[in-house]
């Protein structure tokens, strides 16, 4: 988990995150590749993001890198958020009730 240091609550850019849910993408999907979705874990106090690191595996570019939990949708899932809830529960562990989204 990246950590910074103690920011008082009216300068943390976690109060801007609200905003990213009405972003839109400027650019066509590519409706050849598999969509895919990721989860933003933030907690206060201190100000803190949940990454992963990726396993080592030979042939993957991204192999041992950090990201953020997330991966390609699958037929079951209704939508995007759906894919993040699912794949943030498969490789974390972390339920995420809507009421925290």
């Amino acid at each position: 988990m990246l950590r910074r240091r103690h920011v008082p609550a009216q300068l943390s850019l976690f109060d801007r995150l609200a905003d990213l849910g009405s972003y839109r993408p400027r650019v066509e999907p590519d409706l050849t590749r598999i969509p895919a979705a990721v989860s933003l874990i933030c907690v206060r106090d201190p100000d803190a993001l949940l990454l992963i690191r990726r396993a080592d595996r030979d042939g993957d570019p991204w192999s041992g890198q950090l990201g953020l939990p997330g991966g390609r949708k699958s037929p079951a899932d209704a939508d995007l958020l759906s894919t993040a809830i699912r794949e943030t529960f498969e490789e974390v562990g972390i339920d995420l009730p809507p009421s925290h989204l």
